[in-house]
């Protein structure tokens, strides 16, 4: 598709939608209207404060269970996308035995919002940072598990986002799965060919135009375009998304996905600089790693870099699936998990 063809798709499913909206009398920036709300703009979406910010968090189960904390992918998706791996497969379910937290990371999913497109293209936005992320978690811990270790799991992003905290926190986590994990380093991040769009792609291209032509430093329109128009051309090929089967967010977060690791975890120019390693050394229980076989750039090879930094890892392979096989694989996530937490813990 043509750069010229996809912003007139662009405009017009926006212009459609807003007349539709104003047709019934509605002003599609009001919140609920064209995207579903933010906690801080309906205070009856279950939320907690921590770290000076509002998210978006919901539990399952039995509070005098293990703790296991759940990390979405992105920056910018949501927890909804790990919704099936709380569900009962064969007469089991994981809130059987522990008490699971799922939250939407700030600026995305229902989370409260920051920023405006034009620092997020410098990854400037000062509330997005990696030190803010880890806090965040940290907080969350610190309300759910004070006194107790807790059990990390973690897809894309948030397998990445789970190793900062462990390589911060070796002491407090009992338990790590990393579902193809991003990278734990920018040396292995500049050799991963594709994570998410590039700042150059046409699609994020398209994004920003709408930004300039449609809605200025809105996020309700943005985030309704990034959400309307991933399958069709955000998504990258070499993660073979399933297309019938297709993985779900409440609401896409396009600011934090453009702003991407923040001004501390890569260089104004998009150079990246984070570095989750340096502790890694220090957990010596096993950290389990579920891969499909089929994604090209988080691939079965590419994750022998991230466990070279753990002592003691072990790699379970879901086949003919790709990227969103936590949401497509679910079941067979929940096995792995059951099987390995019962040799750890």
């Amino acid at each position: 598709m043509t750069i010229v063809k996809m912003k007139l798709k662009l405009a017009v499913r926006l212009f459609l939608l807003t007349a539709l909206l104003i047709s019934c009398g509605k002003d599609p920036l009001e919140p609920g209207n064209l995207v579903p709300p933010t906690v801080d703009q309906d205070l009856s979406i279950p939320a907690v404060e921590v770290n000076g910010t509002r998210l978006h968090l919901e539990t399952f189960g039995n509070p005098s269970n293990p703790v296991m904390i759940f990390l979405h992918g992105g920056p910018g998706g949501d927890s909804r996308s790990l919704s099936r791996l709380v569900e009962n497969y064969n007469g089991y379910s994981l809130t059987d035995e522990y008490f699971i937290v799922m939250f939407d990371q700030r600026g995305t999913g229902l989370s409260k919002r920051y920023g405006n497109m034009t620092d997020a293209l410098t990854h400037s936005i000062p509330e997005l940072t990696l030190e803010n992320y880890l806090k965040d978690l940290e907080g969350i811990v610190n309300l759910y598990s004070p006194n107790e270790k807790v059990i990390l799991f973690g897809h894309s992003w948030g397998g990445m986002y789970a190793t900062m905290y462990l390589n911060e926190h070796p002491d407090k986590v009992a338990a790590v799965i990393l579902s193809e994990p991003g990278s734990f380093n920018s040396e292995i991040e500049d050799d991963v060919e594709i994570l998410a769009p590039s700042l150059t792609s046409e699609a994020i291209s398209d994004l920003y135009w709408s930004h300039q032509n449609i809605s200025p430093d809105n996020h309700e329109s943005l985030d309704y375009l990034l959400v309307s128009n991933l399958y069709n051309a955000l998504l990258p090929e070499g993660h073979h998304f399933d297309k019938t089967d297709m993985i779900p967010t409440f609401r896409s977060g396009a600011i934090a996905t453009v702003n991407l690791y923040g001004s501390d975890g890569q260089k104004e120019d998009g150079t990246f600089t984070f570095d989750f390693t340096a502790n890694l050394n220090q957990f010596n229980t096993k950290v389990l790693f579920i891969n499909s076989d089929l994604s090209e750039h988080l691939s079965i090879a590419f994750q022998e870099k991230n466990r070279a930094f753990l002592p003691n890892t072990e790699m379970k392979i879901i086949e003919g699936v790709g990227h969103d096989l936590v949401w497509v694989a679910a079941e067979q996530h929940i096995e792995f998990i059951k099987e390995y937490l019962i040799e750890v813990l």
